[in-house]
């Protein structure tokens, strides 16, 4: 966390103390972070290299991911980390093969975000349905398998008042 956030305080603090998304997510926004023709791409490499190691699981001694809103929140800060790296790749461009480290900055940048996105959310991030947006597939899953259920729970109760009978 020293390196990443060029700040000699966090050598002496404990990283579950200082760990927060949003400061990570605010580092990103720095000028270093910025696609420009004078950016060395190496060093920017490196830098991604050390946010990984600085998310790591994305959790502080002050998090309480038991509760409900929480938890949430953290899978949205999550979910803004990842944007924000995404945002670097596309500023990045499409290098050619004459920019090797242009490549490899981006290549890290997509494994880190991929690396955060399926392994520090406390769960998967829901997927959109196809035929409507406002339901993920996950309710869908959901709704198909009460239906389901009271479809059975139906026939067996019809079942049992015919045995009665």
């Amino acid at each position: 966390m020293c390196f990443f956030f060029d700040d000699e305080d966090y050598c002496s603090k404990d990283p579950y103390e200082t760990m927060h998304i949003g400061k990570v997510i605010e580092r990103l926004g720095d000028r270093v972070f910025d696609a420009l023709p004078s950016t060395d791409y190496h060093e920017l490499t490196a830098l991604i290299r050390l946010l990984d190691v600085t998310v790591d699981d994305a959790r502080s001694n002050d998090l309480d991911l038991q509760d409900g809103t929480t938890e949430i929140a953290f899978n949205k800060a999550v979910d803004d980390l990842v944007l924000a790296i995404k945002d670097i790749m596309i500023s990045i461009g499409s290098p050619g093969a004459a920019f090797i480290s242009r490549i490899e900055a981006k290549e890290t940048l997509e494994l880190v975000s991929q690396r955060i996105a399926d392994t520090v959310r406390t769960k998967k991030k829901p997927k959109e349905s196809w035929f409507n947006r406002n339901v993920t597939l996950e309710q869908d899953k959901w709704v198909a398998e009460k239906e389901g259920i009271s479809k059975f729970v139906v026939k067996r109760e019809a079942f049992k008042k015919e045995e009665h009978d």
